[in-house]
């Protein structure tokens, strides 16, 4: 049983893959939970960024058989966490978790947008 106790909210697979070496503690939490499949995989995604750090975890949220395009630098701690786990489950569950605005802003973009969106401590 997972340490996560949201986790048993998860209605679907999710695929989380994890590039670089990522902290035991972090990753131990998600291990005993049936709806989650973890990889580790070593090549990074397509980044578009020059400065994008190289050095650090990466952890990629899709559903299961499908590509990852949610990506978090470093360990989801602190106000990340809250984050990490919103998109999980959404994912999870199968939803989507922009506003129907939002969502249609979005959707009238007709080109490939990357978003990076910085906190600390890392």
């Amino acid at each position: 049983m997972s340490t996560l106790p949201w986790l048993d909210n998860l209605m679907q697979p999710v695929h989380i893959m994890q590039y670089g070496q990522g902290h035991p503690a972090f990753v131990q939490q998600f291990a005993d939970n049936e709806w989650i499949f973890w990889e580790t995989v070593d090549k990074l995604p397509d980044i578009v960024w020059s400065w994008f750090p190289r050095n650090l975890p990466l952890y990629g949220i899709a559903q299961e058989d499908s590509a990852a395009h949610i990506w978090f630098v470093g360990e989801p701690i602190g106000q990340e966490e809250a984050s990490w786990r919103d998109l999980v489950l959404a994912v999870g569950r199968g939803q989507k978790i922009l506003t129907p605005m939002t969502e249609s802003l979005v959707d009238s973009i007709g080109e490939s947008v990357h978003i990076a969106v910085f906190t600390t401590p890392s």
